[in-house]
């Protein structure tokens, strides 16, 4: 039979290396996770910087795109007012006619951005 050599504080030298090889184990674990988590943490900042990009993508796209329904507007806005004057110069509104006339055209308008009325 086999004795045993104690080390000093009385536990077996076999215990000692079999308690060193667990906190090894253990230890490896612990960076074996904060790999994870950093390899985790650095994909969840490409997805997030990749998703601001995207976003400022689109709010550039609907900017383009105001941008070109004001100008179309003011295009046909400047085309109906010219034919009209074209085709009656003598005609002529008063302020509180063509206050009324631009209301109910940016209410019209507010309706079909919104879609309010579609229920």
């Amino acid at each position: 039979m086999a004795t045993l050599h104690t080390m000093p504080g009385g536990v077996p030298a076999p215990a000692k290396a079999g308690v060193a090889a667990a906190i090894e184990r253990v230890l490896g674990a612990e960076r074996a996770a904060a790999a994870d988590v950093a390899e985790c943490r650095a994909r969840c900042a490409a997805r997030i910087a990749a998703a601001r990009l995207q976003a400022r993508q689109a709010l550039d796209r609907a900017e383009r795109l105001a941008q070109a329904i004001h100008a179309r507007t003011e295009r046909v806005a400047e085309s109906r007012v010219s034919a009209s004057i074209a085709t009656d110069p003598q005609a002529s509104s008063s302020d509180a006619e063509v206050a009324a006339h631009v209301a109910a055209a940016v209410a019209r308008i507010a309706r079909e951005l919104t879609g309010a009325g579609d229920e």
